[in-house]
């Protein structure tokens, strides 16, 4: 079976691709082809999405690029085409081609762990003989065909809500370190918590919140959340595809950025007209 991958027409034009290209110095042309070997890469060898277990350099040699490697990885980190070491919207090109293989794995397994064990003998209202004399167990059928539909919706459930699990490991976190801190500059347990509920962008909730404990070791958990609430709608002023994931945000210090109140059109206007009368 062929491996394949969507690719979006819109990627032509996207900011991101634009901005990776200005990063990496090489055509708009040649960046389509470049994120396109990394993704056809990732589906060989990073199926998930997640590449931490690669340096850069096997990354670069991976995908054909000849340049700087580390230079590569922090391109695409700046153009949020990478989270951390987590390929971005994954689940958008490979990510559901993944899910599909381990469905369908699983499922011949059950198949073949059913084939092994055989029909039940004492069953004899499902047994029937089709015309080329094998005998058949319906029953044993009916039950893998009904392992099949549980493994899809189970694949589909992981897909739609990947913060499942990241939930249930929180609440096992909560439970295990309740009236205790993380260290003299830890987070307390709740802190995160509100920055979460801050970050106009929800996603990566595991790796986000390992991010902020790291990032609590320089500076405190009050003045991330404070920075977050100030700078939340400019995260996503031009749209939220263009917001950084929360860990993104974390690993490169955002919270010491400065935002720059945006003007309103009435002053865009005064000052538009205020420079035509200083040149007459």
């Amino acid at each position: 079976m062929a491996d394949w991958i969507h690719s979006y027409a819109g990627l032509r034009s996207h900011p991101k691709l634009k901005k990776l290209a200005r990063q990496l110095k090489i055509s708009e042309r040649e960046t389509i082809g470049l994120l396109h070997c990394l993704w056809w890469w990732a589906m060989e060898y990073a199926p998930s999405g997640e590449l931490g277990k690669y340096g850069p350099e096997d990354i670069a040699e991976g995908i054909g690029w000849e340049g700087d490697a580390t230079h590569l990885l922090e391109s695409l980190r700046e153009a949020m085409l990478l989270d951390d070491m987590y390929l971005h919207d994954w689940d958008q090109y490979g990510g559901k081609l993944h899910a599909k293989r381990e469905a369908d794995a699983e499922r011949k397994r059950q198949a073949r762990t059913q084939d092994k064990s055989g029909p039940s003998k004492d069953d004899s209202r499902t047994s029937t003989t089709p015309s080329n004399g094998r005998p058949t167990d319906v029953t044993w059928m009916s039950q893998v065909e009904e392992s099949r539909v549980d493994k899809k919706e189970s694949t589909f459930d992981q897909i739609t809500a990947p913060n499942d699990s990241e939930s249930a490991e929180q609440h096992a976190s909560n439970n295990g370190s309740n009236g205790s801190n993380n260290g003299s500059n830890g987070s307390k347990p709740s802190a995160f918590d509100a920055f979460w509920e801050v970050y106009p962008v929800k996603k990566g909730k595991k790796k986000a919140r390992e991010a902020f404990k790291t990032a609590c070791k320089e500076t405190t958990a009050e003045n991330i959340t404070a920075a977050i609430r100030s700078q939340a709608d400019h995260l996503v002023h031009d749209g939220p595809e263009f917001c950084p994931h929360p860990t993104t945000w974390l690993h490169h210090g955002r919270w010491e950025d400065e935002i720059t109140p945006e003007k309103t059109a009435l002053q865009q206007v005064d000052e538009y007209w205020g420079a035509r009368d200083d040149e007459s």
